[in-house]
């Protein structure tokens, strides 16, 4: 017997493709103002600003600054921007390099530039998710409750890690490539969509392009994608022809080639990034039920709802994503644990559509899921807030941490060389266009990382030689050294700048 999904899929499909979209239609644009979505989104966005404005909540932001001032000084051969030279760095991507380049044009910086791009993102990010819920059920509420779950039911602990869609973690990061990957995802997944029911060749182009740009963009979110299209594709393998199927292998060769050719990184340095780089990533993992429980309360709608339309697809997407989540996770691949987003996202969908349909007779079940998001929301907007607040005023381990190390920045240059062995210093400097000796982002790719840091212990070391001392700092052309270790002596062949309570110490040579 035929399933409501097969019965009514074709028409419903083909409504969407042919009807306008509800937010360029000119009848909902004089209504835009009293639309749900619209209210909502506009304010996640301007609030995401005002987070944005401040750039230095996330210690990766000085990171992707630092690499669209690598790029814009040198689009053709940037260098690493953490410690010069050619060491591999994988934020070289399409997206930084066009922010580089929109700058170069506008004469912006490039913390204007990396910031201004946050807005556009997190426009393109909503109406990505819009779009994608229109083929669940054309109802502004499916859409505005898919919104609000994806902001709010995680979990009670804020996880505040870009590339997922919480609201901490989406006002805090607009401006990161993650959350460009999460919407071209979406875009992606909707072009699959269509491709599937009309077979045109716009659809099947479109969708290898967006594969192309998303494994170049975001690894994470294109292994995200792939895992997604798979259990997308093969739940209903009879609505695909033969040539169909055969077409898909265009978006996918299309992926291949680009991470073929892409001249400013290899990707296969990140298929070799060692143990401490999979270890970073799995600490995703860490406090599971605290961090993503309460969106376990949408297991019941992703099972009830398997015969609606498109529910054996979400069904089938939910299973592949968690599965590959999980065979990754139990191989100590900890680089999959960046699938955990996309279970997530597909049963906040599933549980949107459920409830938008107000034909659901189980009360209670509403009621659960309306306390889990309210206190899940309390958890967001408590962090939210936080990050809304000028620096002075934020607490605990929202304080601006930048702020005992900005009386270096009037003493140095870009292209300087520093030797510190403050990690936080050290992230903070290619900001200024500043290299320090050792890296201070652990992202293993600087391939003589472990050289760089024992030569900053030697020269800090009190019983090296100064001979020793001048080689090091020959080696690796240092100007200045940055350090909590020598606050009262001076350095010999350096001169001793301006110091933060003390604490701090800034020698540079003449």
């Amino acid at each position: 017997m035929l399933d409501r999904s097969t019965i009514d899929y074709a028409e419903n499909a083909r409504e969407a493709t042919e009807t306008e979209d509800p937010l360029r239609s000119r009848k909902h644009r004089l209504a835009l103002l009293t639309d749900p979505y619209f209210i909502i989104s506009a304010t996640i966005i301007l609030w995401g600003i005002v987070v944005s404005s401040y750039h230095i909540w996330s210690n990766d932001w000085h990171a992707h600054v630092a690499s669209v001032r690598a790029l814009m000084d040198n689009p053709w051969r940037p260098e690493n921007p953490l410690v010069g030279g050619s060491a591999p760095w994988p934020y070289f991507e399409p997206y930084e390099l066009v922010v580089a380049l929109a700058a170069r044009l506008t004469g912006l910086s490039a913390e204007t530039a990396f910031e201004m791009a946050g807005p556009v993102n997190a426009v393109l990010f909503c109406w990505a998710l819009r779009r994608f819920c229109n083929h669940l059920h054309r109802s502004t509420w499916t859409a505005t409750l898919a919104l609000v779950f994806t902001l709010f039911l995680w979990g009670v602990t804020s996880i505040q890690w870009s590339g997922l869609f919480e609201l901490s973690s989406l006002v805090s990061s607009f401006s990161y490539p993650a959350t460009l990957a999460t919407a071209l995802m979406l875009l992606s997944l909707d072009a699959l969509l269509r491709f599937r029911e009309t077979a045109r060749v716009p659809w099947l182009a479109l969708l290898s392009v967006l594969a192309a740009a998303l494994v170049l963009i975001h690894p994470a979110t294109a292994m995200g994608a792939a895992a997604t299209a798979v259990g997308l594709v093969f739940v209903r393998l009879g609505k695909w022809t033969p040539w169909r199927l055969a077409a898909l292998l265009i978006p996918a060769a299309s992926a291949l080639i680009a991470v073929a050719y892409w001249p400013y990184f290899d990707i296969s340095v990140l298929l070799n990034r060692g143990e401490a780089f999979d270890q970073v990533q799995a600490d995703l993992l860490h406090s599971s039920i605290l961090r993503f429980g309460l969106v376990l309360l949408a297991l019941p709608a992703l099972l009830w709802d398997r015969r609606d339309r498109l529910g054996l697809e979400l069904l089938g997407m939910f299973t592949v994503c968690t599965a590959a989540l999980l065979v990754g996770t139990i191989a100590g691949m900890g680089t999959m644990a960046r699938l955990m987003p996309f279970p997530v996202l597909l049963l906040h969908l599933a549980l949107a559509r459920h409830l938008a349909q107000k034909r659901d007779p189980r009360r209670p079940y509403r009621k659960v899921v309306t306390v889990a998001t309210v206190i899940g929301a309390w958890v967001q907007i408590g962090t939210a807030v936080m990050l809304a607040l000028p620096p002075d005023m934020r607490l605990g381990r929202y304080q601006e941490w930048t702020e005992p190390y900005r009386f270096a920045q009037r003493h140095l240059r870009p292209g300087d060389v520093v030797l510190t062995e403050d990690q936080g210093a050290a992230r903070l400097l290619p900001l200024w266009g500043v290299r320090s000796v050792a890296p201070g982002y652990e992202h293993f790719f600087v391939p003589d990382e472990e050289k760089r840091w024992k030569a900053v212990d030697r020269f800090l070391d009190p019983d090296t030689k100064a001979d020793e001392r001048k080689r090091i700092i020959d080696d690796y052309g240092v100007r200045c050294v940055l350090t909590r270790k020598w606050p009262h002596q001076s350095i010999p062949g350096f001169v001793k700048g301006s110091t933060r309570s003390g604490d701090i110490a800034l020698f540079c040579r003449p």
